[in-house]
């Protein structure tokens, strides 16, 4: 396979390509970070700490440049732990702060049980996936519609039950 095939930034969003292996949180930052400069609608998210931190750091700027379009893409970030997704996320929660209309943090319920996944879905087609939170291994999919479809019900289903990340008090910019 040639080598650009095997670097997911070189990946176009929603078309087939092949599944992408991507190991450790810091590349699967990157590759999120690449997705997200071509998102065209909604991206939803569901991350540990780890993986939080890991997207806070390399993906800030391209979701700064996502609520800055006209018109602006919506995010939504579910993490794991309130405490710890608060601490990942410093540039992730400035930002919802001042845009709240557009980047929504939340914290699954602590009664409720942690998923067994963590993963990326951009425009319900594009998946950085981590099949295992106990393994830092990722696959970069452009376009896999059956799972980005499991995956949307999977979020759409954890995020009313959800509380908003405390400490994130929006200014009620970006309306």
């Amino acid at each position: 396979m040639p080598p650009a095939a095997q670097d997911p930034a070189a990946l176009p969003l929603g078309t087939p390509g092949p599944m992408v292996p991507v190991e450790g949180d810091g590349e699967a930052g990157k590759a999120a970070a690449a997705l997200l400069a071509q998102a065209r609608r909604e991206v939803l998210v569901l991350v540990d700490p780890p993986l939080a931190a890991a997207f806070d750091l390399e993906a800030a700027d391209a979701v700064a440049d996502l609520v800055a379009r006209r018109p602006p893409r919506p995010l939504r970030l579910l993490v794991t732990d309130a405490a710890d997704g608060f601490r990942a996320l410093p540039r992730m929660v400035e930002l919802a702060r001042r845009f709240g209309s557009f980047i929504k943090l939340r914290a699954l319920a602590p009664e409720e049980a942690p998923p067994r996944e963590c993963y990326l879905l951009f425009d319900a087609a594009a998946v950085v996936h981590q099949p295992d939170r106990e393994e830092c291994r990722f696959r970069v999919h452009t376009r896999a519609l059956a799972l980005a479809r499991r995956l949307q019900a999977d979020f759409e289903g954890r995020w009313p039950h959800a509380a908003p990340l405390p400490g994130v008090h929006t200014l009620g910019l970006g309306r």
